[in-house]
This record gives structure tokens, sequence and C-alpha cells, in this order.
């Protein structure tokens, strides 16, 4: 949500992730290992809801980290948002007053960086084979029907991304065309959600310098 800064592993940078699931964690755990970064990170899998999630990303804000990483499913939100008792605070208005805090207070968080996949992690993988905007509400059943169209047998396991070849190496091959793809889609708004993201590229991006810079 702000202008990015390199990471560099020579740098011995400590970096936090804190993610929705595990699919992340993996996928950034054989990132690390086949480009040989050698990169510190701290994986963060908070339990709970937005609030409680936010508190924990707040926390690893006040830690020596150069840069705390929230990644963001907000097919997430959504569930939260439809499963949400009407006496209940909205999860979308509180992601909203989420985003205005970060971007209008950016000296509160000055190590806070944000990115929103919409709907999911998987989005970002299937720009690796096709050019679309289309947007999925939600991983299921749409999502990983198309996926699994271009990356069979994909599943959300810990075999599925680690087994020979893992799912990075797998999808290394067209990581600029996915990065340059997801580059091209508008900003989040969260006042009109339902539009495809995959910010996730950004992380990428500077993690792995050899990646081809996008104008």
């Amino acid at each position: 949500m702000r202008a990015k800064n390199n990471i560099s592993s020579k740098g011995k940078s400590a970096v936090a992730v804190i993610v929705d699931g595990e699919t992340e964690k993996w996928y950034f755990q054989l990132l690390n290992q086949e480009e040989d970064l050698r990169l510190p990170i701290t994986y963060k899998l908070p339990k709970g809801n937005l609030q409680e999630v936010y508190e924990v990303v707040k926390e690893q804000c006040s830690l020596p980290f150069t840069k705390v990483i929230w990644i963001i499913d907000f097919d997430v939100i959504v569930r939260e948002e439809r499963e949400r008792a009407k006496s209940t605070p909205s999860p979308v208005a509180l992601f909203r007053d989420i985003l205005n805090e970060v971007n209008s207070e950016p000296k509160k968080y000055p190590n806070l960086f944000l990115y929103i996949n919409n709907p999911c992690l998987e989005f970002f993988h299937l720009l690796h084979f096709k050019d679309t905007a289309r947007y999925y509400q939600m991983y299921e059943p749409s999502l990983r029907k198309e996926l699994q169209s271009v990356l069979p047998n994909y599943e959300k396991s810990e075999k599925f991304y680690k087994s020979s070849p893992n799912i990075y190496v797998r999808l290394k091959p067209n990581q600029d065309n996915a990065i340059n793809r997801a580059s091209r889609l508008p900003e989040f708004d969260i006042d009109n959600y339902q539009s495809a993201q995959a910010d996730i590229y950004k992380f990428v991006k500077d993690l792995v310098p050899q990646t081809s810079d996008i104008v």
C-alpha cells in the first residue's frame, strides 16, 4: 500500500510475515530456499478475527523487524462478513478503518507493509499461466477448478507444495508473467472490492532481484 524498498539478504534484514494460512508460509519458505536468499523470516499465523490479527500485527511492528509483511487473503474477510451476526461489527468496515490508519499515519507503523490478495494466494498462482482479471469471490469452487486446469492436482497441502518438483520450482519459469499481470490489476478499493487482486507480487519482486523491473 506504499512505496517499497528492496529487502536485501546481504544486509541481514529481519522480516516478519503475518499470513492467514500455511500456503503462503510454504511458498515463501521455498522461495527463500530456491533463490538461496538466506533471509531470516519469522512467520506468524494468528488465529481469531480480523481485530485480533491486527493486534498481532501491531505487536510485531514494535519488535526490531526491518519489515513486517501482512498478507491478507480477502476471501477470509468476505467470509467473516457473510457469517457475522447482525449485532457484531462489520469486518469490511473494520478493514476500511485499518487501511485508513495505515495509509494516513505511515509514521505510526513505518515498518508495516500490507499486501492484499483477492480472493487468495491461488489467484497469483493462476496468473503464472493465464492473463486474467476475473474476480473470484472465494477459492472454492471456481478458482480451485481453474487453477487445477493448469496446475494439475493442486491442493492446499504441505505435501503438494514441497513434493519434487516443489511448487516454487514449477511456477518459477512463469514468474515474470505473473508479476507483470498482477501489476496491471487496479489498486485495491475497499468500497468496490469485487475485483481481482494479487498484491503479493510486490513482496516477491522485492525478494527476487533478478525479476524484471515493472514500468
